[in-house]
This record gives structure tokens, C-alpha cells and sequence, in this order.
């Protein structure tokens, strides 16, 4: 059973994700990154599901990074990608997710936010070579690669504390903050984009 502060993550995002994705079928849906498709593999039900990973999962269709993808162009109607940004080239991916999507295609994308107390101090003291990114800073790269921002939402804070079973003491004070601060300073920015459509932008 998952603890601390991952428990808390997926209490944030399976919810999410779980009424995001509750209405798209008939679709080809792209997950890079797919890993274990915890908050994605509902995608494979009435969808034609493809899951491109560095490493072999049950949800793996496909061995490749987002930087480097074997599709050809335009084959996507809806690319999710969840924690994929944290670890690659920001340019090159986007720049072969929106080669690889459909004009008018969805993308679904999920980064850390920089903004959070919990990734301030984890950049620091954390894993090293995992990119944060602050709001503004997404949404240009989303910009300049050619993507039209329909939805932004930030979710889930956390500040930092040492350990896994202390982490799952402070769940409810991370609740209350969600509440109150969590569209600013969440952990996690989700942005909802389309490939140069006329999608409404943000104001």
C-alpha cells in the first residue's frame, strides 16, 4: 500500500484523471511515459491505446523515449503525458508530440511545479536531473511548440517532511492547504492543449 506522500499524490490525481478520461472513446490515444498507466489505463477501454516507455511494461506497445518516437505523422487524436517532462528535452518532446498528433489533437500533460514547497526543497536535497517547471514556463514551451492552451490546473500541495510515515501524518494539514492555496502552489501543473486549433486561449 502506497504511504505518505505518494498515497496523497494519487488521492489528488486518480480522481482527476479518472473524470478527465471518463468520456473519451473511439479515439487513438497516445501515452508516453505509460509505465504502470495507474491514471491512464482506463484509456484502453473503447480506444485504440498505445504506450511508448524506455522500459517493457503490460502497458508498453512501443520501446522509446519522447524525444525519438517510431510514429509516423499526424496518427494521434489524444497524447497524454504524465511525468514525462520531468526527465527529457522539453523542446524535443514537444516538438515530436505535436508531429505525432493530429491538427486539432489532444494533449494532456502533467509536470512538477516549481512553485511548491515539497519540489523548492526536493530540488535541492532530491533526486537530481528531475525538471520542475513553473507555470508561466510551460505554458511557453506549449506556446512555441505550436499548442493552443485550453485548461490549466494546479493541484495537490505538499511542503516538505522527512519521511514516509511522518508524511502520512501531515495528509490532512496537506488537504487543508490544497483547499485554500493548492491552485497556485500545488505540486503539479496539468495543462490541457490542442494542436493549433481554435481553441479558446487563456487570457
Amino acid at each position: 500500500m502506497k504511504i505518505g506522500l505518494d498515497r496523497y499524490t494519487e488521492m489528488v490525481w486518480r480522481p482527476f484523471f479518472e473524470d478527465l478520461f471518463s468520456f473519451v472513446s473511439g479515439k487513438m490515444i497516445l501515452d508516453v511515459g505509460c509505465g504502470d498507466a495507474r491514471y491512464t489505463s482506463q484509456l484502453l477501454i473503447d480506444n485504440k491505446y498505445s504506450g511508448i516507455d524506455i522500459v517493457e511494461t503490460e502497458y508498453t506497445t512501443d520501446i522509446g523515449s519522447a524525444e525519438n518516437m517510431p510514429y509516423q505523422d499526424g496518427m494521434f487524436d489524444e497524447v497524454v503525458a504524465i511525468g514525462v517532462l520531468d526527465y527529457t528535452d522539453p523542446v524535443k518532446s514537444l516538438s515530436e508530440i505535436n508531429r505525432v498528433m493530429k491538427m486539432g489533437g489532444t494533449l494532456d500533460l502533467l509536470v512538477p511545479n516549481k512553485d511548491n514547497p515539497y519540489h523548492v526543497v526536493s530540488s535541492i536535497f532530491g533526486k537530481k536531473g528531475k525538471r520542475r517547471y513553473g507555470r508561466m514556463e510551460i505554458l511557453g514551451y506549449l506556446a512555441d511548440g505550436g499548442f493552443v492552451i485550453k485548461n490549466v490546473v494546479v493541484m495537490g500541495y505538499a511542503f516538505y517532511v522527512p519521511g514516509k510515515w511522518l508524511q502520512e501524518l501531515f495528509i490532512p494539514f496537506w488537504k487543508i492547504a490544497d483547499k485554500y492555496i493548492g491552485d497556485t502552489d500545488g505540486m503539479n501543473i496539468f495543462v490541457e492543449a490542442c494542436k493549433e486549433c481554435e481553441c479558446w486561449r487563456m487570457q
